[in-house]
């Protein structure tokens, strides 16, 4: 587990979900990553992190303040 939050509205770059979306869950900026906590990719079970595009609007809608709409 990361102290990153899950999502940080209007910051993906802070956004746990994105880096476990992204597949860069071991990249050195997650505190997690050096103890192997962090887990696998997004969604669960996947090998494969999603489209591009499909992150891609994720990202989108983090940026624009994640409305819970």
């Amino acid at each position: 587990e990361t102290s990153m939050p899950i999502i940080t509205a209007g910051d993906p770059e802070h956004s746990f979900l994105m880096y476990k979306m992204d597949g860069e869950v071991l990249c050195g900026k997650l505190d997690c990553a050096s103890t192997d906590a962090c887990g696998g990719i997004m969604p669960q079970g996947a090998t494969e992190p999603l489209a591009t595009a499909e992150r891609t609007a994720i990202r989108r809608w983090i940026a624009q303040g994640a409305a819970n709409n």
